[in-house]
């Protein structure tokens, strides 16, 4: 994703900060947590992907 004139916005998954890009219909969260990094990518609202990546579990 070209991120150029891309609105950036601090947001919280699970307590970890993380950074979400949002440019035209895709979004894109960065966060880590405990020595893992997620790059999520996806045309779903950002506030609806944020919940998904939210009732992510370690098995």
């Amino acid at each position: 994703m070209d991120s150029e004139n891309a609105m950036r916005k601090d947001v919280y998954i699970n307590g970890e900060k993380g950074i979400a890009l949002i440019k035209d219909d895709l979004n894109i969260l960065f966060w880590h947590d405990e020595g893992y990094s997620f790059y999520l990518l996806s045309t779903v609202k950002l506030e609806e992907l944020i919940s998904m990546t939210e009732s992510l579990e370690k098995k």
